[in-house]
C-alpha cells in the first residue's frame, strides 16, 4: 500500500471526493512523540490531538486491529510513503 501524509485536516467533503478517486483518508493521532510519529496512531477519524491526515491507495481495514488503530511506525514499515497524492 502507498500512503501520503497531509499535515492538515482533510474535510469530509474532500474525503468523499478522494474516495470516488480510489483514495482513502484516515487520521494520525498525536500521542506525544514530538512530531516524529514514532508512537502516534492511525485511526479512522481523530477529533482531539489530530496531528495529520493520511491518504492511501487502498482502504485500511481497521477492524483487524486492536482498538481500531494502528501504530504509525508499524504501518510505515510495511507500506510505501510517497511525496504527493498524485503518486498514489
Amino acid at each position: 500500500m502507498k500512503f501520503y501524509i497531509d499535515a492538515g485536516r482533510i474535510s469530509l467533503q474532500e474525503r468523499e471526493r478522494l474516495n470516488k478517486k480510489g483514495k482513502y483518508v484516515a487520521d494520525i493521532r498525536d500521542r506525544g512523540s514530538m512530531g516524529n510519529y514514532y508512537n502516534d496512531t492511525i485511526e479512522p477519524c481523530v477529533i482531539c490531538n489530530h496531528l495529520a491526515s493520511i491518504v492511501t491507495n487502498e482502504k485500511i481495514d481497521f477492524s483487524k486491529y486492536e482498538n481500531r488503530m494502528i501504530f504509525f511506525r508499524e504501518f510505515a514499515k510495511e507500506n510505501e510513503e510517497v511525496e504527493s497524492i498524485e503518486e498514489l
